[in-house]
């Protein structure tokens, strides 16, 4: 089931590192948010992601309201909602602390 964003991608901030810039571009409208789809439904999909420290997920787009869950401690970097302004979000990810955003908000 692939869904089109009935929104605009942006422009990735001049900011960034030209990488950074390029796989945004790459990835506009890419709904893959894991590295394995693990179940689908009209309304859901669960998807694992597993990542090495330092290592990082390309651009994406959540095109359902999404939770994640961290399995391990560390530090998620997330530029969700961001890309405008070109900052990112740096936040503790515990284990059993779940977090939740409605898709494109």
């Amino acid at each position: 089931m692939t869904e089109t964003p009935t929104w605009t991608w942006p422009e990735p901030p001049e900011g960034w590192a030209p990488e950074l810039r390029q796989d945004f571009i790459a990835n506009a409208g890419n709904g893959n948010v894991g590295t394995r789809l693990v179940s689908e439904t009209e309304r859901v999909r669960v998807w694992h992601l597993s990542l090495e420290p330092r290592e990082r997920i390309g651009f994406h787009t959540h095109v359902l309201d999404y939770f994640w869950t961290a399995m391990t401690s560390g530090k998620a970097r997330s530029r969700y909602g961001t890309a405008r302004s070109g900052k990112s979000l740096t936040r503790p990810a515990t284990p059993s602390i779940t977090f939740m955003r409605r898709a494109n908000s």
